[in-house]
């Protein structure tokens, strides 16, 4: 990482991030059409180090993922700085940037983990997904291979702790 000072040194704060964050973006290569990101609600579950989204079992991204698997996943956690001033950045951020490649997931029992991990985490009711809507959904995982974590503020700030 080019700004060492940005970036964020603990992976349980990497972590802590990526399950809280609501949308992420997911970044493909068509080898054909080039570059090719999509927003996703995901659901990060932090013992198997894989990144969730679900999908329609068809389109764009389905096919270019049996091209080229490798991906990277992107969220931003993006706060405004009240105190400042016009010669400053009214923001205050932290990203983290996941890279690996993508998978079908096929295990039944995966499947339904996932979704009830995003049903706790999106769903206004905890009604639990069925065996049924897991064999009916396209769950794609990201086996991270290596994930970074920057975060910005404002130099005045830092100077201050």
């Amino acid at each position: 990482m080019r700004r060492a000072d940005r970036e964020i040194q603990g992976r349980d704060e990497i972590d802590s991030i990526l399950e809280r964050e609501a949308t992420g973006h997911l970044g493909l290569v068509d080898p054909d059409e080039g570059p090719y990101v999509l927003p996703f609600n995901f659901f990060y579950d932090r013992k198997r180090g894989r990144i969730y989204v679900h999908c329609a079992a068809e389109g764009r991204k389905l096919d270019i993922i049996r091209k080229d698997p490798r991906a990277c996943f992107e969220v931003c956690e993006v706060g405004l700085d009240t105190e400042a001033d016009d010669q400053r950045c009214p923001e205050r951020w932290k990203s983290v940037i996941a890279s690996g490649t993508m998978a079908f997931v096929e295990d039944p029992k995966e499947k339904l983990e996932v979704l009830n991990g995003l049903i706790a985490k999106y769903g206004r009711s905890h009604k639990p997904a069925t065996e049924e809507q897991a064999k009916k959904t396209t769950i794609l995982a990201m086996d991270i291979r290596e994930v970074t974590g920057k975060t910005y503020q404002d130099r005045k700030d830092a100077k201050k702790k």
